[in-house]
């Protein structure tokens, strides 16, 4: 197979994957549950045979692996870019901007025991970002607890998006991140001088 051909293959082939993706977020944002989501309905909406849809994925919880496996991704990628910024508000302006451009899905899948899994492992993503950002920075002085406190903040976050999602708070997400933002802001200037003795 020439070079343009298996171009085009794999362009249709990412096509069809992103169509059962966006037909699955469809029919669970109707159900409100993952496991009432079925192949049969899945490959009928979608206008695919299912052999297509085998094609691509094994079952529909690897549909929601895959989901949740790009959406972890795009958000590695946004932490890595927040990252050449010294300022704290960069990194919260990304969180911020990626669950908003995401909401539908977060508003669908944070209802789940095993979605929480993708907000840990997107906390531990910033987590390690700002570890690294503030063990360079030279004006921090007092580095005792830095991890810790850099892990409280960054799981703190992360356990409020999940109640904003699940209905369990009634801060809404600007004011999450607002608050985080404010919090880190605060770790940096404490962390910024010398203890008094």
């Amino acid at each position: 197979m020439n070079k343009q051909k298996q171009k085009r293959t794999n362009a249709a082939s990412a096509r069809t994957r992103k169509l059962i993706e966006n037909t699955f977020v469809e029919i669970l944002h109707e159900k409100g549950r993952v496991d009432l989501v079925n192949v049969t309905e899945l490959v009928k909406r979608a206008q695919i045979c299912r052999s297509t849809f085998y094609k691509h994925f094994p079952n529909v919880k690897a549909v929601v692996l895959a989901i949740k496996e790009e959406l972890v991704q795009e958000f590695c990628q946004n932490a890595q870019s927040a990252a050449n910024k010294t300022a704290g508000e960069v990194y919260f302006d990304k969180i911020y901007q990626f669950v908003k451009r995401n909401d539908k899905f977060f508003r669908l899948i944070l209802n789940t025991d095993d979605s929480v899994m993708m907000v840990i492992d997107m906390s531990k993503i910033y987590k390690d970002s700002f570890c690294k950002l503030l063990k360079t920075d030279k004006e921090i002085v007092n580095r005792k607890l830095l991890d810790v406190e850099v892990s409280t903040l960054c799981d703190g976050c992360a356990l409020q998006i999940i109640r904003y999602y699940r209905g369990e708070t009634k801060a809404s997400l600007k004011e999450i991140i607002t608050s985080a933002k404010m919090s880190y802001e605060n770790l940096h200037r404490w962390r910024s001088h010398e203890p008094t003795k």
